[in-house]
């Protein structure tokens, strides 16, 4: 009864109201309904409610464990000002973090703390994942750790993020538990002067020759600059993009693309043909020539756009959580570009193939 189709599943519809839609499926097709917001997003085949027991003994599974959640940085990824000068106090504070703890309470060494990368972006999103299904949700997270790859990690903060997020999100990542006087101790560390530090014993020998805590003058002027930069930018307001600001970037956009084609039969430069053959030569002509349609299948969605992969690759290639970040952002890209010749996302589609250097979607 796991593969089969047999047993009788129901979808209550988006608004949550009994409905006489009845299906036949398979246990691990069928979700016991234990989260109503999951249930409203996603309207999932559901469990009859007086037969949940037996279904979950089938291998139905819990709704509300079977949505992989996220956080997703959107938005272009930006070196800063503040990021870098965030990165480079991390760094070298980056011992004091550890002290009076120890070694067997953190999860991270003092090392991969001063690999830490620090990079701005506009804001986050929660990406909530059902099978091949996925919803992403705005949301008010300010700062996020992301792992790049093994061995390298991003903390991602927004212009409205704060040094107790900050904090919060080291001590989350570090610490195999924590509490509030973890993260107020973090904080402490991140925004007062060396020599605040120094002066109520929080002092590491290790620290840089040219930090406050050898009483270097110049290093003194050096170490408030970048405290107090970092509050000062965090104390600015906000630039505010109103619609109609978008709406004079897109007609500002499209008349410059509609008058570079109305100039075009005008150009007439041989260097120009030279090299428009060459890119044509290196990307073989057209995707589809390459890679016709019976070779490729759907593999799920993300922000409504349909994602294909080749027959023999595994959807988990372009599925995988490592992956979701990075999607998202081309995603956004795409959509970004697609406003502005006012194409919806409806008829775009994403093609993934590990066999090329190259991008395809159309």
């Amino acid at each position: 009864m796991n593969e089969l189709d047999v047993l009788i599943a129901n979808k209550l519809g988006l608004n949550s109201e009994e409905k006489n839609n009845y299906y036949l499926a398979s246990a691990k097709e069928i979700y016991v309904n234990d989260n109503k917001i999951y249930q409203q997003a996603f309207d999932p085949l559901l469990a009859p409610k007086k037969l949940e027991p037996l279904y979950m003994k089938l291998g139905s599974k819990s709704l509300h464990n079977s949505v992989l959640k996220s956080v997703i940085p959107t938005g272009p990824i930006q070196k800063t000002r503040y990021s870098q000068q965030l990165q480079k106090i991390i760094n070298e504070r980056a011992s004091l973090f550890y002290l009076n703890h120890p070694k067997e309470v953190f999860k991270y060494n003092e090392k991969w703390l001063k690999k830490l990368k620090v990079r701005e972006i506009e804001y986050m999103e929660t990406s909530y994942k059902l099978g091949s299904i996925t919803i992403n949700e705005k949301n008010n997270i300010t700062t996020n750790i992301f792992q790049e790859s093994k061995n390298s990690c991003i903390l991602y903060v927004t212009p409205n993020s704060n040094l107790i997020d900050v904090s919060q999100q080291i001590a989350n990542h570090i610490l195999t538990s924590f509490n509030s006087k973890d993260i107020s101790y973090f904080n402490t560390v991140l925004s007062a002067p060396l020599s605040s530090l120094t002066n109520i014993g929080i002092f590491e020998p290790k620290l840089p020759k040219f930090s406050f805590l050898n009483n270097d003058e110049q290093s003194q002027d050096y170490d408030n600059e970048d405290i107090n930069l970092i509050k000062s930018l965090k104390n600015k307001e906000p630039i505010t993009i109103t619609s109609e600001n978008t709406q004079d970037l897109r007609n500002f956009l499209q008349d410059s693309i509609k008058s570079c084609y109305s100039n075009s039969g005008n150009i007439k430069s041989s260097n120009t043909k030279h090299n428009t053959k060459t890119c044509i030569s290196e990307s073989q002509v057209n995707y589809c020539d390459v890679m016709p349609g019976y070779s490729i299948h759907c593999v799920g969605n993300l922000q409504k756009i349909e994602l294909y992969v080749p027959n023999e690759v595994d959807h988990s290639e372009i599925l995988s959580q490592s992956r979701t970040a990075p999607l998202s952002q081309f995603i956004n890209m795409i959509k970004d570009l697609a406003d502005i010749f006012e194409i919806t996302s409806k008829v775009i589609r994403i093609f993934y193939d590990d066999s090329v250097n190259s991008i395809a979607f159309n």
